[in-house]
């Protein structure tokens, strides 16, 4: 994606967290910034992941929230999140796709031979790892989230 709807998107999501007081200001800054490295990527498959992860996840919350305070006679609700936990959650899979991102650059610029077998199977785990690391946080919040103890 280009820089500037790269830029708009993820500031756009970071202000929803920040306006629904899931996220504080370090958090919404944190986010904005991880948002952006992802959302940046022109594969579309890795700001459209980062997007479903984000969405859904707002709404396991939601409804996990609701959930929780039926169930829950002691049930408080959590504060938001600040910039170390964000980062947290997000640092890892940002910085992959942060590599594949700079390995896609360098083998378009010619920096690096793109028939290199080392480099495409480089190209392809970073690609699994990225999905797998936001299915498996996708999957560890949702469990979080609608268990009842």
């Amino acid at each position: 994606m280009h820089p500037v709807p790269a830029t708009l998107s993820a500031l756009v999501l970071a202000a929803h967290g920040w306006r629904k007081k899931s996220l504080s200001g370090s958090g919404a800054i944190a986010a904005a910034t991880v948002g952006f490295a992802t959302m940046v990527h022109p594969d579309p498959v890795f700001p459209a992941v980062l997007i479903a992860f984000y969405l859904a996840g707002s709404r396991v919350t939601k409804v996990g929230k609701r959930r929780k305070a039926q169930i829950e006679e002691e049930y408080h609700e959590a504060g938001n999140r600040n910039s170390v936990q964000v980062l947290c959650n997000g640092l890892t899979g940002t910085l992959a796709t942060a590599l594949h991102h700079y390995v896609l650059i360098a083998t378009a610029d010619g920096r690096v031979s793109g028939a290199d077998a080392d480099l495409l199977d480089l190209l392809n785990v970073l690609q699994r790892k990225i999905l797998a690391y936001y299915f498996s946080a996708a999957s560890e919040q949702t469990g979080k989230e609608t268990k009842s103890d």
